[in-house]
């Protein structure tokens, strides 16, 4: 399913942006 793709590149963004804040 699309959506279920959609929801696992939303994660991965949001753990990519949270390890780039980490800084």
């Amino acid at each position: 399913m699309p959506g279920k793709l959609q929801y696992l590149l939303s994660m991965l963004l949001l753990c990519n942006i949270s390890a780039e804040r980490r800084d």
